[in-house]
């Protein structure tokens, strides 16, 4: 997309008809561009004239359009500058633009942390904008070994890093876990436990509703003892689902 909006900005300035970019005019100045990139391409008004260093003489008098291309036009990732600039006839502007660096960081697995300095700035993937002294970025990931990643040894503006399985982690069905740490086998079974007292408290309920019925319409003093029996024992499922649900809560959040 980049290369065909750029092609198509050339395609327009060969065709454009209007006043010329740097037409020879006595209001005119002298424009010096250069860049930390030699050979980027540098517009005027949309129109192409030169790569950097250039010098335009002149230049209509008045305030432009100037952009910066990064030579590396097939690369997404190549920044372009734009600046608004003003000429004054007689005067000869010099005007020195630096790309800024920025990267694409991914890593396998993606959702690492991205440490710049001491602060982290995001998870991968993730476009990196570093200062003018940063050299390095850290990676991390719960279960894999955190590491330095070396900037430039980016291609093309592009980072991939393969993490590496930290050894002193294990995995329990497929979910990466800290053999160190407490296992999530307690949050488990706390879980279904809690589930599972609830579900017997219902049928016992059930059960207590039905003998209680039963005992209404005959009297038997036999039904009534076993639905007094059954309450009982739903209330004790009752209160261990409520037992078990606030262990499953607490080490939920905990952990």
């Amino acid at each position: 997309m980049r290369i065909v909006l750029i092609c198509a900005m050339l395609l327009a300035a060969g065709r454009a008809s209007g006043q010329p970019a740097v037409p020879q005019d006595s209001a005119t100045g002298e424009l010096d561009v250069h860049a930390d990139v030699d050979s980027s391409l540098v517009m005027l008004d949309g129109q192409l004239v030169g790569t950097t260093p250039v010098t335009l003489s002149g230049v209509a008098a008045g305030v432009h359009l100037l952009r910066v291309l990064h030579p590396d036009l097939q690369n997404w990732n190549a920044p372009v500058i734009a600046d608004s600039i003003e000429i004054t006839s007689g005067e000869r502007l010099e005007k020195q633009y630096y790309f800024e660096r920025q990267y694409m960081l991914q890593t396998n697995p993606s959702g690492a942390e991205v440490i710049l300095g001491s602060r982290v700035i995001g998870v991968t993937p993730l476009v990196v904008r570093p200062g003018a002294g940063d050299s390095t970025v850290q990676i991390r990931k719960p279960g894999y070994e955190s590491g330095m990643v070396m900037l430039a040894d980016a291609d093309r503006g592009q980072l991939s890093v393969s993490m590496v399985r930290d050894p002193d982690w294990i995995t329990q069905d497929g979910i990466v876990t800290d053999a160190g740490r407490s296992s999530t086998l307690p949050i488990v079974l706390s879980g279904v436990s809690s589930v599972i007292a609830g579900g017997f408290s219902a049928y016992f309920k059930v059960q207590a509703d039905q003998a209680y019925g039963e005992y209404a319409l005959s009297g038997d003093p036999a039904k009534l003892a076993q639905t007094r029996k059954l309450d009982n024992v739903a209330g004790i499922a009752l209160a261990a689902s409520q037992i078990y649900f606030a262990l499953f809560s607490y080490l939920l959040i905990t952990q």
